[in-house]
């Protein structure tokens, strides 16, 4: 009676061990899902918003210059309000990408925090099974 008490008891033991170790590996393929997912978009948006700032860049080019390369004339006013526009543009931009990199920050903080979590869990296993 006693040799069953205790084949239950180690077999219980290593149950747990290998729910916990399945758990754990589960919670790190999650995790690393997350990260390939904030890296794929800080390259998107990385790369959409350098596309765009050219652009609007390339429309005062084409404002102040003609296809062939000479300066067309401009009055100072129209001159200022041209740049006033794409300042204002390029501002926009340059806010839509700052948010859109704060947002993945804070993905990238939930994510650290889980592989503090993670580690922890680890921790644990290895001195149950240390035992």
């Amino acid at each position: 009676m006693q040799i069953d008490a205790m084949f239950l008891t180690i077999a219980g033991f290593i149950g747990t061990l290998i729910l916990n170790a399945f758990a754990v590996g589960v919670a790190y393929g999650r995790l690393s899902a997350k990260i390939n997912k904030n890296s794929d978009d800080i390259i998107n948006i990385q790369a959409r918003e350098i596309v765009d700032i050219r652009t609007e860049l390339s429309k005062i080019d084409g404002k102040f210059f003609t296809p062939e390369g000479e300066p067309r004339l401009v009055s100072f006013k129209a001159h200022d309000h041209i740049c006033l526009r794409a300042n204002e543009a390029i501002t926009a931009e340059l806010r839509h990408v700052t948010a859109a990199l704060n947002t993945n920050t804070q993905r990238v903080k939930e994510c650290g925090d889980q592989v503090a979590q993670l580690t922890t869990w680890v921790t644990v296993l290895e001195e149950k099974v240390e035992k």
